[in-house]
């Protein structure tokens, strides 16, 4: 039976449904091609969104359903929703809402909303100075600005809005479309406008999500917002996603607030992840409490080509080409990691990560005393130069200031930072309180101290933290010396006083490492009293400075200096006048205020040694000292002989050891003492009669004192051998070195035992002279030619008169004979001798020898007057000849400096005894009687007049006579000083006084006599030969002929030539031995040769060569 009814049931509910299918799709249908008004069921949509004991009125103006889409065909439009209070405020305006019936509210009897959506809403977000988030300033909006409002307006209350939508239990989905938001934040004094922004939140199937854009109102171009995000199933926790691109944030309106944002020029993609506790976030009133909310946010930036300015208080400048950033911000919004960020420079890389923490109550509580940060930054191929702009000024160490003035050009190749920050307790602002990085530079120069030159092309490595920046230093150079490594250090930067160090390893020229020592700050050089410029070498050391940095340094004394060196293949010019050192090896030592030098090389081309010791210290008493050690051989001595002849050979012979030390004060006081080792050399000074052979003891020794560098005085000086030869003085000097007086104490050479005193006057020079005996002989026998014409004007106007007092009690004149009582008296007007005098006795009468020398009548020339009462003592005394007795002499003519002496001796009324060649000559005449007579008691003569002239060749006679009553001899002829030959030739007359009778009857007198002083028996003689062995001929035949016979053969046969030097020519023999002879007598030959004789032009040696010349 159930059967038979439920067939037309089903036939029935199948009309029905087809039937509610076609009404549905009929309404449908209307419902697509209009509105449907539906104004009858406002009621219910007021029931719908009424609040359960809320005394708020609700009105709509009207009701529509609307075709919506395919997916929501059926949407019943609201317009004109208003929502007042109790008192008629206004508390919500919407002029369009779209809502969705939910079908389980139906079913429930409920009317309530499935989808809500408001369109064109106007939302007002208002931060509070206090921090507090409402809908409004004061919260609620009155009727009169309601009546002001447009039909168009709204005013939708964020905290109303909130408030609906968390007791609303069927609402899946609520959209905001076209909504224009305005949040006004005077917390931080931010005004953000959003003109348009849609968004939809949708509950389906226990899926919470949030999605939409939003356009954020800037200067320029609106920047477009996308924002996704989601519920968690129980609605805990909220997640957002925001997205912006091409973000120009110096077009913001937060960059009127934060003004660096402006020089953010570069473009900037922005996303964030935002994670939220719910619960929290619908609790938040204030801002602070929304940190409360925040669970985490991610986000990450990136941007393109542009520049960025950070101004005070961090203020640095990055050119940037493109950039990356991603972080986290957590714990209640307190905590930032910045996981990474890359920054890619016009010039150069950056990369790293960044930990910040207490952020969130640092905005909180506007106090950054709480933050701290930590930053771990790598970097590579930045220009040094781009440093102090990259980094923040404000970060100490105060890199920005510090690398301009101590470090230009090159690059940073690679290095890594670590920075630690902390918050200031009184502004917000941070600090770095932790610093730590290092990079590796390339090609930088490095200023470490004003004056000193720069380390260039330096490659190393910069470590900085806090308190001190490091400079490891591989390579580089300074002044072309390389740095083959070094230190530069700065440290107790934190310190009211902070320091510098630096250490160098140089290898280079010497002459470029010293210009580092000359600089100012050292003075090293200068102070040793070396020119770089003048030396030669190569050179590895160390250098050391520390000193204090900034305002701290006020003085060099301040400079802690050490230093160590090698030296080799050195050479130092001129460190003494002209003098100085080559191939030298040394080493210098600098510590503290104490430099050290020892090392050996060439002095003059023999080897030396030397140490030097300099102290800067001014509370020691000496400030250098130098031991200076060396052997001063022949040509070395020549440079500090001066033309004397006393330094070198034959004068001085051989090796001469010299040690020098050298000691100076802090008061510019300086004392030399030197000493010379003279046992390997020889001495022969034979005019001061001091002749020392090599082997033989002999020493030296010398001391100067100086003041300011200048000489002072030479307190002693002492001069001996072991043969009992010395001299003993002292010097002193005025102000410029200048002369003042020179005291000989003690001369004792040979037979001399004298002293002196020279003293030196502006135009005059004094000389005294005392002692027991002096030794002339030498002096005598070895005369100089003095030629005035050689000097010009100049050196004659520059020189000084002279003044000689002597007082001596013996003056040996030759081997043998000497004066006593001896006294003399000179005066030279500058170049001009205007008188000498000299008296001495001699003989055993004691009978006075006189020489007076004056200017001649031509100005050009000297007079010369020798005068003895006792000839024959004075011409043995002389060592001239020793076999006269008695008789007056007298000898004068003209010294002519250039062409030598010529003038007559006159002896009269002598006797003279034997004599080997006059005896010899007379023995080949028969006169047996003279001869007898000759060497009994002697021949007498009444006189003898020899003219005679001598210059640097021989010694000519010419006319000369020698007669007495038993004997005249004639002489004419020439002795050479260079080889001791002797060419005389003359005649002999017996019975002078008759034979030469006929010779003196005027006109018919030369036929008888022939020469002058002849006679009429005369025969004639030659000597001929080199002393003392001369060949002697007597021409006995010649005694037969006239005296104009005689006469006339000898010039036709006469030669005065030196035949010695043609017999050089014609044979190969060993020429024999010349022995120094002295005419007449051996001794007198002897005397007079002279091999070496040499031109000097000192003035002081007319006295002797005239002398010389007279004899």
């Amino acid at each position: 039976m159930l059967r038979k009814f439920f067939r037309p049931f089903l036939i029935l509910l199948q009309l029905c449904i087809l039937c509610v299918f076609i009404g549905c799709g009929a309404f449908l249908w209307r419902l697509y091609r209009a509105p449907i008004n539906v104004d009858g069921l406002i009621p219910y949509v007021i029931h719908a969104f009424a609040v359960p004991e809320s005394k708020a009125d609700i009105n709509i103006k009207s009701a529509q359903l609307i075709w919506r889409n395919a997916s929501r065909p059926v949407d019943l439009v609201v317009k004109g929703f208003r929502v007042t209070d109790e008192n008629g405020l206004l508390i919500s305006s919407v002029p369009e809402l779209s809502v969705s019936i939910s079908f389980r509210a139906l079913l429930r009897g409920i009317i309530a909303p499935k989808s809500l959506a408001v369109y064109r809403p106007s939302l007002h977000l208002y931060i509070g100075k206090d921090g507090s988030v409402r809908s409004s300033k004061n919260q609620t909006v009155s009727t009169e600005t309601v009546a002001d409002k447009t039909e168009t307006d709204t005013v939708l209350p964020v905290d109303t809005l909130l408030s609906y939508l968390e007791k609303e239990t069927y609402l899946s989905t609520f959209s905001l479309v076209n909504a224009k938001v305005r949040i006004t934040d005077e917390y931080h004094n931010i005004e953000w406008i959003i003109p348009s922004a849609d968004l939809t939140y949708s509950n389906k199937n226990g899926k919470n999500t949030l999605s939409g854009a939003m356009t954020l109102q800037t200067k320029t171009i609106p920047l477009t917002m996308k924002v996704n995000g989601g519920w968690n199933k129980d609605k805990t926790a909220l997640k957002l996603s925001f997205r912006f691109n091409n973000i120009d944030a110096s077009r913001l309106s937060v960059a009127d607030k934060y003004p660096f944002l402006k020089q953010l020029t570069t473009p900037i993609n922005f996303k964030t992840t935002t994670h939220l506790e719910t619960a929290a976030l619908l609790k938040a009133k204030k801002i602070s409490a929304l940190r409360d909310a925040i669970q985490k946010i991610e986000f990450s930036l990136k941007g393109s080509k542009g520049r960025l300015l950070l101004p005070d208080p961090i203020i640095a400048d990055y050119d940037l080409n493109s950039f990356s950033v991603n972080g986290t911000i957590y714990d209640k919004g307190d905590k930032l990691d910045i996981s990474e960020f890359n920054v890619r420079l016009t010039n150069g890389d950056a990369s790293g990560n960044i930990s910040v923490q207490g952020i969130g109550k640092a905005l909180d509580t506007k106090s950054w005393e709480t933050v701290s940060a930590v930053m771990k930054a790598r970097v590579s191929d930045i220009p040094v130069n781009k440093l102090p702009d990259y980094w923040p000024a404000t970060i100490e160490p105060d890199i920005h200031s510090w690398i301009k003035e101590n470090m230009r050009d090159g690059i940073i190749e690679d290095g890594n930072f670590n920075l630690h920050f902390v918050g200031m307790k009184d502004e917000a602002s941070i600090d770095c309180d932790k610093v730590f990085g290092i990079v590796n530079v390339k090609n930088t120069n490095i200023t470490y101290m004003d004056g000193m030159p720069e380390v260039v092309n330096v490659s190393g490595n910069v470590s900085l933290s806090r308190d001190a920046v490091n400079i490891n230093i591989f390579s580089g150079s300074s002044f072309d010396v390389s740095v083959k490594k070094g230190l530069v250090s700065f440290y107790n930067l934190e310190q009211e006083l902070s320091d510098g160090k630096v250490v160098l390893d140089l290898e280079g020229s010497v002459a470029n490492a010293l210009k580092i020592l000359d600089q100012p700050p050292l003075d090293i050089t200068k102070d040793l009293g070396i020119d770089p410029q003048k030396t030669a070498g190569d050179v590895k050391g160390n250098l050391r400075l520390d000193f204090p940095i900034g305002d701290a340094f006020v003085s060099s004394d301040q400079l802690k200096i050490g230093a160590t060196a090698v030296v080799t293949n050195g050479e130092f010019q001129n460190l003494v006048a002209d003098f100085g050192l080559q191939d030298v090896a040394l080493s210098l030592d600098v510590e503290g205020s104490e430099v050290n030098i020892k090392g050996m090389g060439s002095f003059l081309f023999s080897p030396a040694e030397f140490a030097l010791t300099k102290s800067f210290d001014t509370k020691k008493t000496d400030k250098t000292k130098i031991d200076f050690k060396t052997v001063l051989t022949d040509s070395a001595r020549k440079s500090f002989d001066f033309d004397t002849g006393f330094l070198v050979p034959p004068s001085l012979s051989g090796p001469v050891p010299v040690s020098l030390i050298l000691t100076e004060n802090q008061n510019a006081e300086t004392s030399v003492d030197i000493s010379f080792n003279l046992d390997a050399a020889a001495i022969n000074l034979s005019q001061a009669g001091w002749k020392k052979n090599a082997g033989e003891k002999g020493s030296a020794k010398l001391k100067l004192f100086l003041k300011n560098n200048e000489l002072t005085e030479i307190p002693f000086f002492d001069l001996h051998d072991a043969s009992g030869n010395s001299a003993e003085g002292n010097i002193k000097f005025d102000k410029g070195t200048s002369l003042k007086e020179i005291r000989l104490t003690s001369l004792k050479t040979g037979r001399t035992n004298a002293n002196a005193r020279i003293r030196f006057n502006k135009d005059l020079i004094k000389i005294d002279i005392a002692g027991a005996s002096l030794d002339l002989g030498k002096l005598i026998d070895s005369p100089t030619a003095l030629d005035e014409t050689t000097e010009t004007t100049e050196n004659n106007e520059n020189e000084k008169s002279l003044f000689i007092n002597a007082a001596v009690d013996k003056i040996w004149l030759s081997e043998k004979g000497f004066t006593t009582n001896n006294a003399l008296y000179a005066k030279r007007n500058k170049s001009v001798w205007e008188e000498i005098k000299t008296i001495g006795l001699v003989g055993k009468q004691s009978i006075p020898l006189k020489f007076t020398l004056l200017p001649a009548a031509d100005g050009k020339n000297y007079k010369y007057i020798l005068t003895s009462e006792d000839a024959g003592g004075s011409l043995a005394a002389l060592d001239y000849i020793s076999s006269i007795r008695g008789g007056h002499l007298r000898a004068e003519g003209i010294y002519s400096p250039k062409d030598g002496v010529k003038g007559t001796l006159l002896v009269s009324e002598f006797r003279m005894v034997e004599m080997p060649v006059l005896s010899r000559i007379l023995m080949l005449t028969s006169f047996t009687g003279i001869v007898d007579l000759f060497k009994g008691e002697g021949l007498v003569f009444d006189k003898a007049e020899i003219p005679y002239s001598i210059n640097d060749a021989a010694l000519s006679i010419q006319d000369g006579l020698v007669a007495g009553p038993s004997l005249g001899v004639t002489l004419n002829g020439k002795y050479y000083r260079q080889t001791g030959y002797l060419n005389l030739r003359g005649s002999l007359v017996p019975f002078y006084t008759i034979n030469s009778f006929l010779g003196k009857i005027p006109v018919i007198g030369k036929i008888f006599a022939g020469e002058k002083g002849g006679g009429l028996i005369a025969p004639t003689y030659t000597v001929k030969g080199e002393l003392p062995s001369p060949d002697i001929s007597v021409n006995a035949f010649s005694a037969l002929a006239p005296g104009a016979v005689r006469e006339l053969v000898d010039k036709a046969t006469a030669s005065d030539e030196d035949l010695s030097k043609k017999k050089e020519q014609t044979t190969s023999e060993p020429k024999p031995k010349k022995q120094p002879v002295k005419a007449p007598s051996e001794k007198t030959t002897a005397s007079l040769k002279d091999k070496k004789t040499v031109h000097r032009n000192t003035k002081e040696k007319v006295l002797t060569d005239s002398l010389q010349y007279s004899f």
